[in-house]
């Protein structure tokens, strides 16, 4: 994602959800799953490893934002990064189909803000562990 693709949102409940700022770049994340090793005597006769899938993990989100040192959302973002309870948040992008992720996460990375051209800007990324399964829907603009 480049150039205010979308919009990084908040939420005390995982209902109702809060704009806190605008996204310039998004890394999507990856979902993975474990494979546990499903070998025996019986199956491993053919000279090759067999695997069984394990626990999933929703992966990790780097969300670049523009940044606002005197923002209280971009401020309450700062404070999730020292409390190690998992918060809810989503990302709303602006493809024609108005995809919205929805996740809950813990920000592991929080990096300096590098100041714009406009002066008035900065740009910060946070980067969010995944807790549970993410979510994928729409977005509507009311």
């Amino acid at each position: 994602m480049s150039k205010e693709q979308g919009r990084f949102l908040i939420s005390d409940d995982g209902e109702s959800y809060l704009p806190v700022a605008k996204v310039t770049n998004v890394t999507p994340l990856k979902k993975t799953r474990e494979a546990k090793s499903d070998n025996d005597l019986d199956n491993t006769r053919d000279g090759w490893n067999h695997y069984r899938g394990g626990l999933k993990d929703g992966g990790t989100v780097s969300i670049t934002i523009k940044y606002r040192n005197d923002d209280p959302n971009h401020q309450k973002l700062n404070a999730h990064f020292d409390d190690p309870e998992p918060k809810h948040y989503a990302c709303q992008y602006p493809d024609e189909g108005k995809t919205e992720i929805q996740y809950k996460g813990l920000i592991t990375e929080v990096d300096t803000p590098m100041p714009e051209p406009d002066g008035i800007h900065f740009l910060r990324t946070f980067t969010l562990q995944i807790d549970g399964e993410p979510k994928e829907g729409k977005w509507s603009d009311s």
